[in-house]
C-alpha cells in the first residue's frame, strides 16, 4: 500500500494539471458572458448575425449600423476580417441570437475604428481637392458662457437621430458646423432640415427622417467643391450608409459608394468601398470624370477577393491604394490610366 502512495500523488498531481487550464478557460468564458454587457454595430452597411462564429456560417439576420445588442460570449474565435483582427461575439439582438465578427462591434472604453470620412477629416486620406475647413471650435468649459454665433453664421441645432439609427453621430455633427461656417449663408441648417441655396435660385432641402422605420436617413454636410461645380453630402440610411454629389446650379443627385477623392487637376475623382464581409455596398474602385458639372462614371473594377481603401492620385492618371486580402492581409494595389488605349488597369 505505501509503494502504491507516490503513484496515487502522481496520478492526482498529473489531473489537477490537466483541469486547471479548462478551469481557467472556463473562468474567462463566464467572465466575458456578462449579461448586462452591451454593444454597438459600428459597420455602416451593417452586420451579419451569423449561426456560428465563422464568416461562412449561416446567416440569421442583418443588424442595422447603430444597434444595441447584448454581449452572450467575448471568446470566440479569433479572425482578421478587413484588416481588423478581433475575436466572435454571441450577441442576442432582439428574439434573435447568433455570432457577429468583434472588429466591428464598439464597446463601452473601446474605440471605434475611424471610418473613411472622419480619416479624411483628419487629413490622412484627401477629402475634397479643395482645402479641408477649419476644425469646429471646441466646445466652452463648464461655466463659461455660450459663444454667441456671429451674423451670418449657420444655425446649428443639435437633432436627435431616428430611433432605427440611433442619435446623430456627434464627431460628424461638430464637422458639419465647420463645413457650414464656411459656407453660410449659402448653405444652412435647422434643426433636422439642411437647405442649400442654388445658382438657379431655387432651393435643395435635405430632411433626417425622425423615423425608425426603413425609410430613416440622416444627412450631414460635407463641404463645397467649388472648382468642380458640386456640394458633397453624407447619407447614413437604414440598410447602408454612402455619399451624395449635389449639382449647385439645379440640385441633380449623384450617388456614391464612398467619399470621393479628386485628382490634382480636379477632372477625376475616385471612390474606394472595401466591403468583402457584409456585402451591402458594392466592394471595388470607381473612377469618374467631371465635366460641365457632370459627373461620368468612366472606369470600375469589382474585385471579390480583395478590397480597396485610402486611395490617393499619383498625379492625373495613377492612383495608388491599400488593398486588403480576404485572408486580412494587406498589399500595396495600384490602378493606371493609358492614355494610348484610353483604358484602366488595376495591379
Amino acid at each position: 500500500m505505501q509503494a502504491n502512495r507516490p503513484l496515487r500523488l502522481l496520478a492526482l498531481l498529473l489531473g489537477l494539471l490537466l483541469i486547471a487550464p479548462h478551469a481557467a478557460h472556463a473562468a474567462r468564458r463566464k467572465a466575458a458572458a456578462t449579461p448586462s454587457a452591451t454593444g454597438v454595430i459600428a459597420a455602416p452597411s451593417g452586420l451579419f448575425l451569423r449561426a456560428k462564429p465563422d464568416r461562412n456560417g449561416k446567416a440569421v439576420t442583418r443588424i442595422p449600423h447603430g444597434e444595441r445588442v447584448e454581449i452572450l460570449d467575448r471568446e470566440g474565435p479569433t479572425a482578421t476580417i478587413e484588416g481588423r483582427k478581433s475575436r466572435w461575439y454571441q450577441v442576442r439582438w432582439g428574439k434573435a441570437t447568433g455570432w457577429v465578427f468583434g472588429g466591428f462591434v464598439d464597446l463601452p472604453g473601446k474605440a471605434a475604428p475611424a471610418d473613411q470620412a472622419t480619416r479624411a477629416a483628419a487629413g490622412k486620406v484627401p477629402l475634397t481637392r479643395p482645402d479641408a475647413p477649419p476644425p469646429a471650435p471646441a466646445a466652452p468649459t463648464t461655466g463659461a458662457p455660450a459663444a454667441t454665433p456671429a451674423p451670418g453664421s449657420p444655425v446649428v441645432v443639435p437633432v436627435e437621430g431616428p430611433a432605427g439609427l440611433g442619435p446623430k453621430d456627434e464627431m460628424l455633427v461638430d464637422e458639419e458646423a465647420a463645413f457650414l461656417k464656411t459656407c453660410a449663408p449659402q448653405v444652412t441648417r435647422q434643426g433636422g432640415t439642411l437647405q442649400i441655396r442654388l445658382k438657379n435660385g431655387k432651393t435643395a432641402t435635405f430632411t433626417d427622417n425622425p423615423s425608425a422605420e426603413e425609410t430613416a436617413e440622416l444627412f450631414y454636410f460635407r463641404g463645397h467643391l467649388k472648382e468642380a461645380g458640386f456640394f458633397l453630402l453624407h447619407r447614413v440610411s437604414w440598410e447602408f450608409s454612402n455619399y451624395l454629389l449635389v449639382n449647385e446650379t439645379s440640385g441633380a443627385r449623384v450617388p456614391l459608394d464612398e467619399n470621393p477623392v479628386f485628382s490634382p487637376s480636379g477632372q477625376r475623382f475616385v471612390t474606394a468601398c472595401l466591403d468583402l464581409e457584409a456585402g451591402f455596398v458594392p466592394n471595388g474602385l470607381k473612377v469618374y470624370r467631371v465635366a460641365k458639372g457632370q459627373a461620368t462614371l468612366e472606369w470600375s473594377t469589382s474585385p471579390k477577393e480583395w478590397g480597396p481603401s485610402e486611395p490617393r492620385w499619383q498625379g492625373e492618371n495613377t492612383i495608388l491604394f491599400q488593398k486588403t486580402l480576404r485572408g486580412g492581409q494587406t498589399q500595396a494595389g495600384r490602378a493606371e490610366f493609358a492614355p494610348k488605349t484610353k483604358k484602366w488597369s488595376v495591379r
